[in-house]
């Protein structure tokens, strides 16, 4: 595949938008990743509440991957990234009386998992896409997260909600700013 070309400075490039403007959706997620990563971030809350924050979190996740998964050049891959998350914030949901360790250990590697596979799946498509770099440094920051999560025994649930936090507002910065994208190409 030959690499898109690019137009010279001070020209223009036209862009056709196929089917329905994804822009509503990627601000909306993107809006959600903000808050909730802010709020794990600042929140002082119980366990509990934390404990949902992180679960949600992985929701949020979980639908931004299955939103883009039909975008992809390997729709399976954004699915199974999809159900990755998603199966994590099952499980702390429903974990919510474990231990902090069993916690961080179920987000820990659920991000291991996600983050290797995007790291992976970015190493395959370099030659294709040209911000093959950016998804796998995304993908290694979530492998160093989960890392993180599982090697810190003393880090509590908080700690990993802070660290988890970040993550959620860079996702929410990218989706967002996308979305922004997407709206103004529609408008144009």
């Amino acid at each position: 595949m030959s690499e898109p070309a690019q137009a010279p400075i001070g020209q223009t490039t036209r862009v056709e938008v196929r089917g329905p403007n994804p822009w509503l959706v990627l601000m909306i997620l993107g809006a959600a990743s903000l808050v909730v990563g802010i709020w794990l971030i600042v929140s002082n809350k119980s366990k509990f509440a934390v404990v949902v924050l992180l679960a949600i979190g992985l929701f949020i996740s979980a639908l931004s991957e299955f939103f883009w998964a039909s975008g992809r050049e390997r729709p399976w891959i954004g699915y199974l990234l999809g159900v990755l998350f998603a199966v994590g914030g099952v499980i702390v949901l429903t974990q919510q009386d474990a231990g902090e360790f069993a916690i961080a250990l179920i987000v820990g590697i659920t991000l291991m998992l996600v983050g290797l596979l995007q790291s992976a799946v970015a190493l395959m498509s370099r030659r294709e896409d040209p911000r093959w770099g950016w998804a796998m440094g995304f993908g290694l920051i979530a492998v160093v997260i989960g890392v993180l999560a599982i090697a810190w025994p003393g880090a509590t649930v908080r700690v990993i909600a802070i660290i988890f936090g970040i993550r959620l507002l860079f996702v929410g910065v990218g989706l967002f700013g996308l979305g922004n994208d997407f709206r103004r190409l529609r408008s144009a």
